[in-house]
């Protein structure tokens, strides 16, 4: 519930059991509109470093208590998906037909292996990869569309 948030500048998080906290420096559209995705959020604005409160009120009701509050990017760490890792024991397979075309019209799907399509994924810019689809095989080939 917490991914699309992990992108956003300066957000950090802390955790006192059961409440999990977030708070960052810039209140904007973007973000309450992801933060309204997260069941059970409830947002606060901090008066004098300690002093909690609630959006909608006037008055605070609480204080802020001493967390330890680490960056949101490092909490939320970056995994491989399942695909790549399983290793299918039945295969099916689509036999495929090449027919040739005298219109000429340009790639739009390229087959790789994992590392470089790793390597693409993990330093390219995120507009570059929002259109992109992908399949891993279990053979470590992957077929990219977009």
């Amino acid at each position: 519930m917490l991914a699309p948030l992990r992108l956003v500048p300066a957000l950090e998080i802390a955790l006192l059991p059961p409440v999990l906290w977030l708070r960052g420096p810039d209140w904007n559209d973007t973000l309450a509109l992801a933060c309204r995705k997260i069941p059970g959020v409830r947002r606060f604005t901090l008066l004098d470093g300690k002093r909690l409160v609630p959006e909608g009120h006037r008055v605070p009701t609480g204080f802020l208590p001493d967390l330890r509050w680490q960056p949101l990017r490092e909490n939320l760490p970056v995994s491989l998906p399942a695909a790549h890792a399983s290793h299918a024991t039945h295969e099916s397979h689509a036999p495929l037909t090449l027919i040739r075309s005298s219109a000429v019209q340009p790639a739009n799907a390229l087959l790789t292996t994992w590392s470089a399509w790793q390597t693409f994924a993990l330093t390219g810019a995120e507009i570059r990869l929002r259109s992109l689809r992908f399949a891993a095989a279990h053979d470590t080939r992957v077929w990219i569309e977009g």
